[in-house]
C-alpha cells in the first residue's frame, strides 16, 4: 500500500506537466480563419454570451501535400492529361493526403486538457465546451448581437492557438451562428463537406 502512495505522489508532478506543457510551450499565438468573422462588423453589440453557455464548434485540419493534391486534382478533369478521370480512391486519399492520425489526437487532447469535449469526425475535431472555456482556449471573447433584425453570438475576433496546435488547422468553424448566404455554389476541401452548428 505504502508503494502505492508513493507512485501516486510520483505521478503527480508529470500529470502537472501535462496540463500545462501547451500553456508553457510557446507564448506565440497564431491567427486562424473563422467563416462569418467579418460580419460582426456589421451587427449591434447586445451583451456577452453566459460564461456557462455550451456551445459546439468545429475543428477542421489542413489536408497533407495539398499543392500535390490540387494539381492532381486538375489532371482528372483534363482530358490531356494520363490522370484524366483516374479518380483517387479511399484508401489512396488516407494514405497520402487526409490528415493523420497523429494530427487528430494532437488537437483532440489539446482540447480535452482544457476540460472541453473533443471528438474526431471526418478528420475534423468536433468540440463542445462553455463559453468561458473557448474565450480561454481560443483567446477570443463571445457577445451576443443583433444582426438583421435577428439575435446572433460571435467571437469579437479570430480565434488563435499556440503554433504546436495552430500547424494542423485550416479553419474554425461555428464560433458564431450569423447566416452565411453564398449566391453560388462553393466548395471548401471537399463537395462532400457539410457543416453541422450547434447552439
Amino acid at each position: 500500500m505504502l508503494k502505492l502512495q508513493l507512485l501516486a505522489l510520483a505521478l503527480l508532478p508529470l500529470s502537472f506537466m501535462v496540463e500545462n506543457s501547451y500553456a508553457e510551450s510557446s507564448n506565440t499565438l497564431i491567427s486562424l480563419p473563422s467563416p462569418g468573422y467579418a460580419l460582426v462588423k456589421k451587427a449591434i453589440f447586445i451583451k456577452p454570451v453566459e460564461a456557462n453557455k455550451k456551445l459546439t464548434f468545429i475543428v477542421w485540419l489542413k489536408l497533407r501535400n495539398k499543392a500535390q493534391l490540387d494539381q492532381l486534382v486538375e489532371e482528372i478533369y483534363d482530358p490531356n492529361s494520363d490522370n484524366y478521370q483516374q479518380y483517387l480512391t479511399q484508401d489512396v486519399f488516407e494514405e497520402k493526403y487526409a490528415p493523420t492520425q497523429e494530427m487528430e489526437r494532437s488537437v483532440q487532447e489539446y482540447f480535452i486538457t482544457q476540460g472541453m469535449q473533443a471528438h474526431i469526425v471526418n478528420h475534423s475535431v468536433k468540440v463542445t465546451a462553455s463559453a468561458q472555456q473557448i474565450e480561454q482556449s481560443l483567446h477570443t471573447s463571445l457577445n451576443y448581437y443583433l444582426y438583421d433584425d435577428y439575435q446572433v453570438y460571435a467571437s469579437t475576433s479570430l480565434p488563435a492557438l499556440q503554433p504546436e496546435i495552430a500547424q494542423y488547422v485550416i479553419d474554425i468553424t461555428g464560433l458564431n451562428n450569423i447566416p452565411l448566404y453564398h449566391p453560388d455554389a462553393v466548395s471548401i476541401q471537399s463537395d462532400e463537406i457539410s457543416l453541422d452548428y450547434e447552439d
